[in-house]
């Protein structure tokens, strides 16, 4: 296991006025209307976290929520928000649940998955368990807001675990970016190549049209341009049911080619297809499922088996929850990796940050003498430890596989 530097505050999913800085590690929110999120959430184990403060200080809620919370709105007092505010209530109840705290306080989050309890702590000292009741929220990611006055400026800052924390942790609890590492690096001549995972490759979205292509769609009730507008609580919805001879798309156009090795949906399909084209005509199907079970609450990510480039990309289907319904795609969003080579010294933090996975394509055209590879297996070999395997030169590599 090893931390994921790659884990802060989500630049995509987040309120359309909240402002990110600090490799996105620190967040300003102009009201309680906008809400800075985690970009992974979590469905099991126990996890810690600070929060720290800067600015001019307002009122910070500090918590977690679901996929269902509207970044945009202030649904606080809703059941998919649990938190701990400025003034020592709790939301959504808001009743008195721990102490006060101020611009020098450092709050500190404990989130028990397997047993459903959410607890704060105020400078080391535990203000009691807030919430036991966070099973039925399904994901949750950790959240800050602020409903500041005019002038109010609070910048919230969380360490999940890539900087050394204030307070110990206690027994059991893991750093939230702690994460299992299946990934692997390549090494020749002592020079590290890896790769930076997930960049997304449309922009938030205001309109149908973005920065660097337009968003293509079958017919639609509501704006097509809402599946990528960084609000899960907005929808492009269709205006037919969709069938095998009609079905139910969105994607996006890109200005020039790009490669999508990546794709992430929240809509609840049961069949679907991730097509491309350079023509807007002729199709190629990239990645094909079925009979998947329904999942209308978390975010669903899938590999690009055979990636290149293209101008066209859509994610089609021709079943959703219900074959009598209309679709409803929250969010979408294509992904590339960017090539990338680290210094000889090799950390561990380095493996789950830029490593290569067992489904990603590898040019593996020029020989490589070694591979590095990062085992999951802690009860024998523990936490940082990697193993070297030598590789004949006299050999090509034709592929690279973890078991």
């Amino acid at each position: 296991m090893a931390i994921n530097s790659m884990i802060t505050w989500d630049s995509i999913n987040k309120g359309s006025t909240t402002v990110l800085s600090n490799g996105n590690l620190s967040a300003t929110t102009p009201s309680s209307s906008a809400k800075a999120r985690c970009s992974v959430g979590k469905t099991s184990g126990k996890w810690y976290w600070e929060i720290s403060f800067s600015g001019t200080f307002g009122n910070p809620l500090i918590g977690i929520l679901n996929d269902y919370s509207n970044l945009n709105s202030n649904d606080t007092s809703s059941t998919y928000v649990r938190g701990y505010y400025v003034d020592g209530r709790k939301s959504p109840e808001w009743v008195t649940y721990g102490a006060k705290y101020i611009s020098t306080d450092t709050i500190s989050v404990l989130l028990d998955l397997d047993n459903g309890n959410l607890e704060f702590w105020k400078n080391g000292i535990t203000q009691g368990v807030s919430h036991t009741n966070i099973l039925t929220m399904g994901a949750v990611y950790p959240f800050v807001s602020s409903g500041q006055s005019s002038g109010d400026a609070t910048v919230m800052t969380a360490n999940f675990g890539a900087s050394t924390f204030k307070y110990t942790p206690p027994t059991g609890y893991l750093p939230y970016a702690w994460e299992k590492v299946d990934k692997f690096l390549i090494l020749k001549d002592e020079i590290a190549y890896g790769a930076i995972p997930s960049l997304p490759l449309i922009p938030i979205l205001t309109s149908a049209t973005g920065s660097n292509g337009s968003v293509i769609s079958s017919g639609a009730y509501t704006s097509n341009w809402f599946a990528f507008d960084g609000d899960k609580s907005t929808v492009y919805t269709t205006n037919f049911v969709p069938s095998v001879g009609a079905p139910a798309y969105v994607g996006y156009k890109f200005n020039t080619p790009a490669t999508v090795k990546r794709y992430e949906f929240l809509v609840g399909l049961i069949d679907f297809k991730l097509m491309a084209s350079n023509d807007g005509v002729s199709w190629v199907t990239l990645d094909t499922r079925s009979n998947i079970p329904v999942n209308m609450t978390t975010v669903q990510s899938y590999i690009v088996p055979k990636a290149s480039p293209y101008y066209y990309y859509k994610l089609e289907t021709t079943k959703a929850t219900s074959v009598r319904d209309w679709i409803q795609f929250n969010a979408v969003q294509f992904y590339d990796h960017t090539p990338v080579i680290i210094t000889p010294t090799l950390e561990e933090n380095d493996y789950s940050t830029y490593g290569f996975v067992k489904e990603d394509e590898i040019d593996l055209e020029k020989k490589h003498s070694h591979i590095l590879i990062k085992t999951t297996k802690n009860s024998s070999v523990g936490s940082g430890k990697v193993f070297k395997h030598s590789i004949s030169e006299k050999n090509t590599i034709k592929n690279v596989s973890i078991t």
